[in-house]
């Protein structure tokens, strides 16, 4: 297995949004990975991915979405994010909070 440094980037839009892709790693793999770096935290250090999904489904669905060229989105929160995963190798994160009291 790769060290992090050969993953694709953490994309951040300079706020509490962030994005990375997925395709040379299973997606729970990119998941840990992804919010290890939001949160400045080892990823042995996260609560396991199987205290809010299933790992083995989330990780045979998205396989098999994008190996029979099918659109699927999964959403999800975990902590205080709101994940979305997408069979195209896309995974978004993003603060639950959102919207600042200021966009009111």
């Amino acid at each position: 297995m790769g060290t992090i440094e050969e993953y694709r980037p953490l994309i951040t839009d300079g706020g509490t949004n962030f994005q990375t892709n997925y395709c040379d790693e299973r997606p729970v793999q990119a998941i840990a990975r992804a919010l290890s770096a939001v949160e400045n935290t080892p990823a042995e250090d996260m609560p396991p991915f199987y205290q809010y999904a299933d790992p083995d489904a989330m990780n045979r669905l998205m396989e098999t979405a994008r190996d029979s060229n099918q659109d699927i989105t999964v959403e999800m929160a975990i902590e205080d994010y709101n994940i979305t995963v997408d069979s195209d190798g896309t995974i978004s994160i993003s603060d639950l909070g959102g919207c600042s009291e200021d966009s009111e």
